[in-house]
């Protein structure tokens, strides 16, 4: 639907960037934006912040799909972001609630 796409992880580089290319998915992202770039990690806010500096982008324009509720979803919602939360097994949401939920990829983009 041509918005630019980021993945945002705790991950390590050289793994990340091994799963996007044996995915085949990898062109479909701009960048990798990792949490050792600055040494904090998901849920806290800086690394949400730091996301934001790099893709020159405002909270309030800025969703994230993620599958971790502690980290993504709530890290997201602390920053101001709008969140789907990717529940594909349907677990019970244990606090505050994400924008949206979606429990399979065509729900993502139905929702998008």
């Amino acid at each position: 639907r041509g918005y630019p796409l980021y993945i945002l992880s705790n991950g390590f580089a050289e793994v990340q960037s091994r799963k996007l290319e044996s995915g085949g998915i990898s062109h479909y992202f701009k960048r990798l934006i990792l949490s050792d770039e600055i040494g904090i990690t998901k849920p806290d806010r800086r690394l949400f912040d730091y996301a934001l500096q790099i893709v020159g982008a405002a909270a309030s324009e800025t969703l994230i799909v993620g599958d971790n509720y502690d980290a993504d979803i709530l890290g997201a919602m602390n920053a101001g972001w709008k969140t789907i939360y990717f529940n594909r097994d349907n677990l019970v949401i244990p606090g505050a609630r994400p924008d949206y939920t979606a429990t399979s990829l065509s729900e993502i983009k139905q929702i998008l």
